[in-house]
């Protein structure tokens, strides 16, 4: 009897407390709650597939699947997973997330996957892991975020094989159809605040090793014309930064593949370099200074080396869409009004147009 009495005791305090677990869980997490908030917070919309899916056995769940979009498309997804539990003790809730596909400002981002624990106490969410494919590359990462009065993130992992041109393009920041560029990184640190985006940027601050591969896209043409360029520049001398600058990237660093290395240090929203190298046998190109990220502008140098010694020297200024790159100490050349010294320029406008310029300042 005493036996049966204490199982029911027992039995009662059982139910009790998953009541009681299932009625905090139920309450803090209130979905309808959570859409509302993000709706009236974020601008983002969430359209449920499904009812979502309880569960009780071995741990409280919770599992949903839905749209989410907002208006300004910053981000979306046809189809994303969201499975919330909670074990029956006092700990930190599960979190995954997961979706085939979705997008960032128009980044397609594929096979995302994302597991953590939410501490709801102190509103701390540790990301174990986040993976995703973007284009032909990887990411993976772990973060902590912190959403109490600190309000802050800390971010660290590797990415392999991005491809920039194809991240820039779809992201709307620049079409960059000359260059071609991949990276990948190891032990990437990032941190920052979680606020307006103004202040987001400024607030940013870590590291980013990179190695990778870039390569210049040149025609045939092209190749010619700075093959003939090298023979006309030893009549025109007060030319010949600029021309020994077009001969390091067509004949150095186009049609194959250069190795880049060097570090990027990210101080309160600039980007900064010392020592990022393109390298191709004994040729390279040395890149210091920085990009500011909030004003989109370049404030750098480019060193064109041959067997160590600097040839051509080259400022980047202006934004990331359309930079400018011209050569330092370039007076002669500054003389000429008809002679743009933007090496980025010559391109665009054409080797053999540049060449004609010349042939006529001779005659």
């Amino acid at each position: 009897m005493k036996i049966l009495k204490f199982i029911f005791i027992l039995l009662i305090i059982i139910f009790v407390i998953v009541a009681a677990i299932y009625y905090i869980f139920a309450n803090k997490y209130n979905l309808e709650k959570i859409i509302s908030d993000l709706k009236k917070n974020y601008d983002v919309t969430v359209l449920l597939h499904q009812n979502p899916k309880w569960s009780f056995n071995p741990e409280i769940s919770y599992n949903f699947n839905a749209k989410i979009d907002n208006k300004n498309q910053d981000l979306s997804s046809e189809n994303i997973e969201f499975i919330l539990s909670q074990p029956y003790n006092i700990s930190p809730i599960n979190v995954n997330i997961g979706t085939k596909s979705l997008y960032f400002r128009g980044l397609k981002i594929q096979s995302f996957n994302l597991n953590g624990k939410y501490f709801f106490l102190n509103k701390i969410f540790n990301i174990h892991n986040l993976s995703a494919r973007v284009g032909e590359g990887v990411v993976n990462f772990q973060a902590k975020i912190n959403r109490s009065k600190k309000n802050e993130f800390n971010l660290s992992g590797d990415f392999n094989n991005l491809h920039l041109n194809q991240i820039f393009r779809q992201l709307k920041l620049a079409n960059w159809k000359r260059l071609e560029l991949k990276i990948s990184s190891k032990d990437l640190i990032i941190n920052g605040k979680i606020i307006n985006e103004k202040n987001f940027f400024k607030s940013l601050n870590g590291k980013i090793p990179i190695n990778g591969s870039m390569y210049f896209v040149t025609t045939e043409e092209e190749r010619f014309g700075i093959a003939f360029l090298n023979l006309l520049i030893e009549k025109l001398p007060q030319f010949n930064s600029l021309s020994k600058s077009l001969s390091q990237i067509v004949n150095n660093f186009s049609g194959s593949p250069a190795l880049v290395t060097g570090l990027l240090n990210i101080k309160n929203g600039n980007i900064e370099t010392s020592n990022l190298i393109v390298t191709n046998e004994k040729n390279k190109i040395k890149i210091e200074g920085l990009y500011n990220i909030q004003n989109n502008l370049f404030d750098a140098k480019l060193f064109f080396l041959e067997q160590e010694d600097i040839i051509v020297e080259a400022i980047i200024s202006g934004n990331m869409k359309d930079p400018n790159i011209q050569i330092v100490n370039a007076k002669n050349l500054n003389d000429q009004k008809n002679i743009n010294n933007d090496i980025k320029d010559v391109f665009k406008e054409g080797i053999n147009n540049f060449i004609e310029k010349l042939l006529n300042l001779e005659n």
